[in-house]
């Protein structure tokens, strides 16, 4: 039920800061959470100590931090949290190493959304090495322009969404798709609006559409074309 309400008022935009009192250990108990479209501080979320969580979505969030929100987490959060969605949080550069580093330590993550922030290449690469249970990654509208390092310890990645990152060189463009197509368990792949620019088609893109790439994929997403494909190939 708290967790119902607490989503509720969420969606509707009407959860305010001071409403975070009302979700103590005293009154309820979560298991799974949801805050998104509010205004918070440091200390109003500082309630999440007290639970073991396994689900958590935070969305439009304003007034904290992604090191704020990490160091408000139990640590029985950090041993059992196999979702996290983190959409739009603020990645402050001063605390942004002790945030990442903080996330590396869910060792039982699976499903990690981090899109919409101010999250690199190389923090990705550190997040790679720390954890590897991930199977579902989005980082849509990020500053990420170099996956391949998920080939190191998410080969086995089933999700991967690259939504709107708008890389601006060639070279950049050219190692995400050639990363994708060694990514062969992929059963959801995101590239639409990967990038902004037009450029020649790659002549690799043929092993993109070949029998034997990406044997598993069920769901494709590719507004803007960024593979250059012509709609005979597509068929």
């Amino acid at each position: 039920m708290a967790t119902m309400l607490l989503k509720e008022l969420g969606e509707r935009k009407i959860l305010k800061c001071e409403h975070m009192t009302l979700f103590s250990k005293q009154f309820v108990n979560f298991y799974s959470l949801v805050l998104q479209n509010v205004d918070l501080t440091p200390s109003s979320v500082k309630f999440l100590r007290d639970f073991t969580l396994y689900n958590i979505t935070v969305m439009n969030v304003s007034g904290i931090t992604l090191n704020d929100f990490t160091n408000s987490l139990s640590d029985e959060t950090f041993n059992n949290l196999h979702t996290l969605k983190l959409k739009n949080i603020f990645i402050d550069k001063k605390t942004k190493s002790s945030a990442i580093t903080a996330l590396g330590r869910l060792q039982k993550l699976i499903h990690l959304d981090i899109s919409y922030t101010n999250l690199n290449s190389d923090d990705l690469c550190q997040l790679v090495k720390s954890l590897h249970q991930v199977q579902y990654l989005d980082i849509s509208k990020t500053k990420v322009t170099d996956i391949s390092c998920l080939l190191e310890s998410w080969s086995n990645l089933r999700g991967l969404i690259l939504h709107n990152l708008k890389i601006n060189r060639r070279r950049f463009v050219k190692q995400i798709l050639l990363t994708i197509l060694e990514l062969k368990e992929l059963r959801v792949l995101d590239v639409s609006f990967l990038h902004s620019e037009v450029y020649a088609r790659f002549q690799f893109v043929k092993q993109f559409i070949g029998p034997d790439s990406l044997p598993h994929l069920q769901y494709l997403e590719m507004g803007n074309n960024p593979f250059e494909l012509k709609i005979s190939e597509i068929r």
